[in-house]
């Protein structure tokens, strides 16, 4: 029987400060001496969706002029899963584009064509001897989603209004829970806080698998983040609150410092988390000797030991240079944290004038590779970006016209570096 984890409080050791600043810093200009050259990763074009309602198809005809839209991509050894807010559905599809499953609410969408026997006796419409699955689901809005090793999928959905409970005491709204689909395309159950059936999570910013299939939800509040690690059966383990009132400064700066959580991820093998800290500091205005607003200070990595809830050595993230002003003066910004290989790569992204630079870092010996993703931003309408575990960058690249779906073999990268 899986036992209910201890709940863990975030703590932050300040004898630690002074050794793990220097040792970030020592890191950070390590690792910008090994930067190498910039070049182009390779990009593969796998297939394409149309835009429209049928069960291959995906409904973005509301793109232009929004901003809300929720479609997303991830990618488990070369099968895509791809949620579609707008439409009430999600897709299962093989590298090639060819639909193995489609999991729809009926109210949204015409019956599948291949849905030839709705009392099929094998539990699901299409009948036993379909090689396509519909699966019909009353969802309501579809969003990130996760799948482990054994094929199940975790989609977040958002709960109906008559449904939707409140947090008094954070004053937060709990309107979303994580749905489990077995891989032969089951309705499991959902999963609440406290585990199956239990009260909604606040706003969920991403779900992510573990090697050990344990399920980890990140939740944005109002003053940070909650995390929820789960066992492989869903019962929750772990319940990690993180107020960005309790993060500590690392830039060493003895004037007035802001900071930013903007992700966390977890380890694929341990059970750690990731917490990505921009900091910003306050320029001074020398004239005026007031305060005239913020510059970037940096970034870091600063892992956290799930069971004790306490930090290790942060680990600095070179930052992005940018264009720059008017004047083509470069200007340091922070990237993006895509996500956390098996091998212990880190992939950060940062939207340049030709696509996306990408920047992935090991922390072991503060090893950094660049590469450029060609990407024709000015033709997007949206897109999201999903890493495997392996090290595969793919992407769902929504245009005009359609959805493209490509990868870049990234881990083919890594791996060459590695029998060097």
């Amino acid at each position: 029987m899986t036992r209910l984890g201890s709940l863990v409080r975030f703590q932050y050791r300040p004898e630690r400060h002074g050794f793990f600043l220097l040792l970030a810093l020592t890191g950070l200009l390590a690792s910008c001496g090994q930067s190498p050259a910039v070049n182009t990763s390779k990009r593969a074009e796998l297939f394409s969706l149309s835009y429209g309602s049928f069960e291959d198809e995906i409904n973005l005809f509301t793109l232009p002029g929004r901003s809300d839209v929720n479609t997303h991509i991830t990618m488990r050894d070369g099968f895509f899963y791809i949620s579609n807010g707008a439409q009430k559905k999600v897709m299962h599809l093989n590298s090639y584009g060819d639909l193995l499953a489609v999991y729809y609410n009926p109210e949204n969408n015409p019956r599948p064509a291949f849905a030839t026997d709705p009392e099929g006796e094998d539990g699901y419409p299409g009948g036993e001897l379909s090689t396509q699955k519909a699966i019909p689901y009353p969802f309501e809005n579809p969003g990130a989603l996760a799948a482990d090793s054994d094929k199940n999928i975790y989609v977040v959905d958002t709960l109906p209004p008559e449904r939707i409970d409140r947090d008094a005491a954070g004053n937060l709204r709990l309107s979303q829970v994580v749905l489990r689909f077995s891989g032969e395309g089951v309705f499991m159950d959902y999963l609440g806080q406290r585990g199956p059936g239990g009260m909604p999570f606040p706003w969920i910013q991403n779900i992510y698998t573990t090697k050990n299939n344990e399920l980890v939800v990140v939740c944005r509040t109002n003053t940070g983040m909650n995390v929820y690690w789960f066992s492989s059966n869903g019962f929750l383990l772990y319940m990690l609150p993180i107020e960005k009132a309790a993060l500590p400064n690392l830039t060493g700066s003895p004037g007035s410092v802001y900071l930013s959580l903007e992700q966390i991820v977890p380890d694929t093998t341990l059970r750690r988390l990731y917490l990505k800290i921009d900091y910003y500091t306050s320029v001074i205005d020398p004239a005026s000797k007031v305060q005239s607003g913020i510059e970037y200070a940096g970034a870091y990595l600063c892992p956290m030991d799930v069971p004790t809830g306490d930090f290790l050595a942060p680990i600095a993230v070179p930052p992005f240079e940018s264009a720059g002003d008017g004047n083509g003066s470069p200007r340091p910004i922070t990237y993006d944290l895509l996500g956390l290989t098996d091998s212990g790569w880190f992939f950060f992204s940062a939207a340049d004038s030709g696509g996306y630079s990408l920047q992935m870092l090991h922390p072991r010996d503060q090893t950094v590779l660049k590469r450029h993703l060609d990407v024709d931003t000015a033709a997007l309408a949206y897109y999201s970006f999903a890493l495997s575990e392996q090290g595969i960058l793919s992407a769902l690249l929504a245009e005009k016209d359609g959805a493209k779906i490509v990868w870049w073999r990234t881990d083919n990268v890594i791996d060459a570096l590695l029998k060097k």
